[in-house]
């Protein structure tokens, strides 16, 4: 198992969530929102684009963030 599996988790998708991220970001410039019914209203969804993608996949963002944080560390006492 890789020392920073979360890394190693998102490299594995990196070129599908790409694809999905870009997605979203075209749709958004056609003016498509998601959105979420609350009651018989429709509302923005609100949720950022990355982590709606990270969900998704099942990626941990504090976790990744862990490991930037442990990666630097170890490249700064090199």
């Amino acid at each position: 198992m890789s020392e920073y599996p979360e890394h190693e988790r998102l490299r594995r998708i990196q070129p599908l969530s790409q694809a999905i991220y870009d997605f979203l970001e075209w749709s958004s410039e056609k003016g498509y929102i998601l959105g979420e019914w609350i009651g018989d209203t429709l509302f923005p969804a609100g949720i950022d684009r990355r982590e709606m993608i990270a969900e998704f996949f099942e990626i941990d963002l504090k976790k990744l963030e862990e490991e930037k944080r442990d990666m630097l560390s170890n490249l700064l006492k090199d």
